[in-house]
């Protein structure tokens, strides 16, 4: 049973039918007016020769001030030079003014390194000398 219902699932998901099982209301449902209003303006032989009034019929007589394909392309840059900038201030902020704290630190290991180094001998030294007793 589960590999009938399975094709049809997947099917649904890549409909471009609504999910839920909601309807149309009248003032969502295009009316037939309206559509004859933009019949002339969605002909197939005319679609790419339109004309200007045509062009501001159908898109309710205003014209988009920036193209959307300009819009896309500005997004897209001002998110990269802000990332950009990000990434350059970062670096500004976390990186040191002198490395001198780099060679205390050098010096603190080698300190630490030497005294673990005598400590290990003192130990070795007194197990030696409680063997020998």
């Amino acid at each position: 049973m589960l590999y009938r219902i399975w094709p049809l699932r997947c099917v649904r998901a890549f409909s471009s039918k609504a999910k839920d099982r909601w309807q149309l209301t009248d003032e969502q449902r295009p009316t037939v007016s309206s559509l004859d209003t933009y019949k002339e303006v969605l002909s197939g032989e005319r679609r790419k020769s339109i004309r200007r009034d045509d062009f501001l019929k159908f898109t309710g007589g205003k014209r988009p001030l920036i193209s959307s394909h300009l819009k896309g392309n500005l997004i897209a840059s001002g998110i990269f030079v802000w990332c950009a900038a990000a990434l350059y201030m970062t670096y500004r902020i976390m990186r040191p003014e002198d490395y001198a704290w780099l060679d205390a630190e050098r010096q603190r290991i080698e300190a630490a390194k030497a005294k673990m180094q005598r400590i290990i001998e003192l130990e070795s030294r007194t197990d030696g000398s409680e063997a020998s007793q």
